[in-house]
């Protein structure tokens, strides 16, 4: 049995609906101006142009969505962020013929071990946050990071909890010496 999290904790809660996207590490090449002849540097987020839209795309929405379910001012302390990313499930999960469209019993519990990983989905969700939610997602300090398959009836996207944390580094309502009355 769990500890209710006291509602006074929980800053921010909202869910984005779509596919998940992974934001990747930047990847550096070097380019030589044609004009100029000097040489220089550029970043690339994803390695195709259909992949930099998609994560565009993403980012958008996250904020959009955040930005509605957080009116507030900006954060300016630390905080846990509890993320849970929902993916569409693949074909081999569900039956053919007479039993098309019906999850097959070993894939109602299949674990999402597949791309993409879960840290880049959060980094994608925490940079789109960045002066919505936060000042910057440097201010997390910890938080529960799952991503799985949908369940029947659920749609694909993310649930986002931004609770806020002690001096500690802890959730408040686990903090020993700052921690809430319930």
């Amino acid at each position: 049995m769990s500890t209710p999290i006291p509602q006074a904790e929980i800053l921010a809660e909202f869910f984005v609906s779509g596919v998940p996207c992974a934001q990747g590490s930047k990847t550096g090449f070097a380019y030589e101006n044609k004009k100029t002849g000097k040489l220089g540097v550029a970043l690339r987020e994803c390695s195709t142009a259909a992949g930099a839209k998609r994560l565009k795309t993403w980012r958008n929405t996250c904020t959009a969505v955040a930005s509605g379910a957080f009116p507030g001012r900006l954060i300016d302390h630390a905080v846990h962020v509890d993320v849970v990313f929902m993916f569409p499930r693949p074909k081999a999960h569900y039956g053919t013929g007479r039993n098309v469209g019906r999850l097959k019993a070993w894939a109602a519990e299949a674990a999402m071990i597949t791309k993409p990983d879960r840290d880049k989905l959060e980094r994608a969700v925490f940079d789109s946050l960045k002066g919505v939610v936060w000042l910057d997602d440097s201010q997390v300090v910890g938080g529960t990071p799952r991503k799985r398959y949908v369940q029947p009836g659920e749609v694909p996207g993310v649930h986002v909890r931004i609770r806020a944390a002690c001096c500690c580094g802890l959730p408040k309502h686990l903090c020993p010496k700052h921690g809430l009355e319930t």
